[in-house]
């Protein structure tokens, strides 16, 4: 949220999160693990990932994972994404070393300041059989685990390795790499490089009768931390106040100028999303921005209600007429701003 403040921040701050230097997977361009397919071609992983610096977009890149050791599992058609993160397969009993390498879009190897790798959901089978291990085998990481890991960290060979101690099941999986409970942040580690183009892991589960599943992410919920961010720049701030219950809430509204006025169309049932988004675009300009207003489909409560209806036509009077408002016509949030 924004607050104000003075001195260091004299038009106030925003509380963020800070999470420095992230890699985000986009899609997979490329999966052929071991020469295991599902792709043919070239051998390895090519994941699509955005490169951001405290959620501010920096650039696209590469991300390629290559076995550097034999790689069989009767899973392999799976590798590549689950949801938003990397998934590699491997069979209980089974091991393989990758090498995890970043370029940029046109093939040209990259080292880069930071880069962290998180692992989700480090768990065993039935009985302590198919545990699942992962094998820092260079590049001498740092790493992150909670106070109440579940995760064992030993050495093997010199190298770092963390080793589940848990059983898992499918109802306990993360669903995004974001969005974790205590239990899922238990069975996650996250390792950082520093100024590297590449490294190298093992990922391995002792024996047991089914194939196992690495869930990973380029950047670490777990490393994050709340941090103020100066508001450096603003045309206009509206702020509004409003009495619920015991609280006290303010809207603060930054205004810039890529806001404006509001667009009135009539969407027939027949028109297809794709139609009426040109033919919006089309009414209100191809240089005019379009502000989408969504909410609630019915006021929480009097104050809520209250409050858009201010909102509305201030925001009308300080924008002027250089973007246009879009709703659906619901009830609502979306009627009322209208």
């Amino acid at each position: 949220g924004t607050a104000t403040g003075s001195g260091a921040f004299p038009w106030g701050y925003e509380v963020v999160q800070v999470c420095g230097v992230d890699f985000h997977i986009l899609e997979v361009l490329h999966s052929n693990l071991g020469g295991q397919g599902p792709d043919d071609g070239e051998e390895g992983i090519v994941y699509k990932c955005a490169e951001s610096d405290d959620g501010k977009f920096l650039r696209n890149v590469k991300v390629k994972v290559n076995a550097l050791s034999s790689y069989q599992s009767r899973s392999a058609h799976k590798n590549g994404m689950l949801r938003d993160f990397g998934s590699i397969a491997v069979d209980s009993g089974n091991e393989v070393k990758v090498r995890f390498s970043v370029w940029d879009m046109e093939d040209r190897p990259l080292t880069v300041d930071t880069f962290r790798i998180s692992f989700y959901d480090l768990d065993t089978g039935p009985h302590s059989k198919s545990t699942e291990y992962i094998i820092a085998d260079n590049g001498d990481p740092s790493f992150h685990l909670t106070e109440d890991t579940q995760l064992k960290e030993t050495h093997v060979q010199g190298h770092l390795e963390f080793l589940a101690s848990e059983r898992g099941s499918a109802k306990d999986n993360p669903h995004e790499s974001k969005s974790l409970t205590d239990l899922q942040k238990q069975r996650s580690a996250v390792l950082a490089y520093k100024d590297t183009h590449s490294f190298d892991l093992t990922m391995g589960a002792s024996k047991g009768h089914s194939p196992r599943g690495f869930m990973f992410a380029l950047h670490s919920a777990l490393a994050c931390h709340e941090g103020k961010v100066a508001i450096t720049t603003t045309l206009t701030t509206t702020t509004l106040t409003t009495t619920s219950l015991a609280a006290t809430t303010k809207l603060t509204t930054t205004l810039t100028s890529t806001l404006t006025t509001t667009l009135t169309s009539t969407v027939t049932t027949k028109e297809r999303p794709e139609e009426v988004a040109k033919r919006l675009r089309n009414e209100a300009g191809h240089d005019t921005p379009i502000v989408c207003i969504v909410g609630a489909s019915e006021s929480q409560s009097a104050d809520a209600e209250a409050l858009v209806k201010a909102v509305a036509p201030q925001l009308d009077e300080e924008v002027g007429s250089r973007a246009k408002f879009v709703t659906e016509g619901k009830a609502g949030v979306q009627k009322t701003f209208a």
